[in-house]
C-alpha cells in the first residue's frame, strides 16, 4: 500500500503517537507540487486545528513549520518551513509545496510522512527511499539478498581497525559465477526492535566499508607516491545522503595530472559472488562521471575478520553490470 496510517511497528520504529504517509508519483515529482491525501490532510487537521491551517488567499503567512525525522537523513537542519495549506479558499484539499533544492532528492516510488509525538503538537516530516520503506515495513525480502550475518538479531560491532586489516584487491566475478536472484519475493513480518537492528547492522556495515575504502585510497596514493594527495580524500557520505557516490579521491592519468574520481562503496559479509543493490542516483551518477566513476565491492566483512576483500567496477553502472529493476540488483559482468 502506497498510502495509509502508521501501522503498529512504524509508530514504534518513529516512537509516535500518530502518522501517515504516502508515496511520490512521477506527476507530483513533475510539477513539483503534492496534494495531499486525506489520511495526512485529516491527521494535521486533528492535531494543529482547523483554523491553524493555512488557506490559500488569506494573505496569512504559508508556511507550517516540522521538525525533521532523524531517521530520513534528507535534511541537513532540524526544523524546516513547508508551503502546506489549503489550496482553495472555499474547499479543503491541501497541497504541499517543497523547496526546488529539496526536488532533485525525490524519486518516483519513495515515500514521504508525517508523524507526531506524544504531548508534542508539533509535525514531524521525513522521506525515505522506497527500498528503505519496503525494507523496514512491508517486508519485501529477497532470500539471495539476504546477508549471512543476518540471520541473528543481533547488532554488530567491528573489532580491527581498518589501518591494521589485510585488504587484498581481487579481479571482478564472471557473470556466470554470480546467483541470480529470482524476482519471486518473500512476504515476512518484522518487529519494530528487528527492524532497527537490522537498520543499524546495515548502516554500521556500510560505515564500515567506506572507512575501508578511504583506507585503500590512502594505500593506493602513498603506492603512486602521490602522498599529497591524501588530504583530498572525502568522505562525502557523511556530510549529503543520495549523491550516488560516498568518496570523492584522487588519481593521476598517464601524464601526472591530477583528477577527482567518484566512488560508491557496497560492502557484504557474503562472498565475492553477492549481488548488491544499485539506486536510481548511483545508475544516475555513474553515466555523468562515467571513466571517472567506480563501485568498490567490498566483501567477506564479517565483524571479527582481520581482512578482507574487494573488487572494482569502473564507469556506468549499466555497462559493467546486468541490471534488474527492484531498485536494482547488479550482477557484475555483461553477456
Amino acid at each position: 500500500m502506497t498510502t495509509g496510517s502508521f501501522s503498529k511497528e512504524m509508530l514504534e520504529y518513529f516512537g509516535a503517537e500518530e502518522g501517515a504517509y504516502t508515496a511520490f508519483t512521477d506527476r507530483e515529482i513533475q510539477k513539483g507540487t503534492f496534494n495531499v491525501k486525506s489520511v495526512i490532510r485529516n491527521l494535521l487537521v486533528n492535531h494543529l486545528g482547523y483554523d491553524n491551517i493555512p488557506r490559500a488567499g488569506s494573505g496569512d503567512d504559508q508556511d507550517i513549520e516540522f521538525k525533521v525525522c532523524e531517521k530520513s537523513k534528507i535534511y541537513n537542519s532540524d526544523t524546516l518551513k513547508i508551503s502546506c495549506k489549503f489550496s482553495k479558499p472555499d474547499k479543503d484539499e491541501m497541497t504541499i509545496y517543497f523547496k526546488r533544492e529539496q526536488m532533485s532528492l525525490f524519486h518516483k516510488g519513495d515515500y514521504w510522512y508525517i508523524y507526531f509525538k506524544e504531548h508534542d503538537d508539533m509535525p514531524v516530516i521525513g522521506i525515505l527511499s522506497d527500498t528503505k520503506w519496503r525494507d523496514l515495513f512491508d517486508i519485501d525480502e529477497i532470500d539471495e539478498m539476504k546477508e549471512p550475518d543476518e540471520e541473528n538479531n543481533i547488532e554488530i560491532s567491528y573489532m580491527v581497525p581498518v589501518s591494521e586489516m589485510k585488504i587484498t584487491e581481487e579481479v571482478p566475478p564472471n557473470a556466470g559465477d554470480v546467483i541470480r536472484t529470482s524476482c519471486n519475493k518473500v512476504r515476512k513480518s518484522m518487529s519494530a526492535d528487528e527492524a532497527a537492528v537490522k537498520a543499524h547492522n546495515r548502516k554500521a556495515k556500510g560505515n564500515m566499508g567506506e572507512e575501508l575504502v578511504i583506507e585503500i585510497e590512502k594505500r593506493r596514493l602513498e603506492s603512486l607516491h602521490r602522498e599529497d594527495l591524501i588530504p583530498k580524500i572525502a568522505h562525502v557520505a557523511k556530510v549529503k545522503d543520495g549523491l550516488g557516490y560516498d568518496i570523492i579521491s584522487m588519481d593521476v592519468d598517464e601524464d601526472g595530472s591530477e583528477q577527482e574520481i567518484y566512488i560508491e562503496v557496497k560492502a557484504t559479509a557474503g562472498d565475492k559472488n553477492m549481488p548488491f543493490y544499485v539506486s536510481r542516483n548511483e545508475l544516475k551518477a555513474s553515466k555523468k562521471y562515467e571513466e571517472l566513476y567506480y563501485i568498490y565491492r567490498i566483501y567477506n566483512l564479517s565483524s571479527n575478520s582481520d581482512s578482507v576483500n574487494y573488487y572494482r567496477l569502473n564507469g556506468a553502472i549499466d555497462k559493467s553490470c546486468e541490471l534488474e529493476p527492484v531498485d536494482y540488483i547488479a550482477t557484475p559482468g555483461k553477456k
